[in-house]
């Protein structure tokens, strides 16, 4: 349809029309882009909240895991130094 036009124009040399429908061609064609880019960065962004949800969620994960180990090997600790002034004879075991 539109080169039909363009054509038609042409033929006519009506080269302000001919430019008219170049410029509709060309503005059809970059608000199509900008739409896809909109699109495109939307999927970004709700990718990105999920990601960072997920994220946030591990780091919780990993800091109560981290703060467990410590606890554990506290614990380690002190039995293995209480074992050790028992075995030396410093202090009496204890029930």
């Amino acid at each position: 349809m539109i080169l039909r036009r363009v054509i038609k124009h042409f033929r006519q040399q009506e080269w302000t029309a001919i430019f008219l429908d170049f410029l509709i061609v060309v503005v059809g064609v970059f608000v199509g882009l900008q739409a896809q880019q909109f699109a495109v960065d939307r999927e970004n962004r709700q990718s990105e909240a999920i990601y960072l949800k997920r994220l946030h969620a591990e780091v919780l994960q990993t800091l109560q895991l981290r703060e467990d180990n410590v606890g554990r090997r506290f614990r380690t600790k002190e039995a293995m130094n209480n074992l050790y002034h028992i075995l030396l004879g410093d202090v009496a075991p204890s029930k």
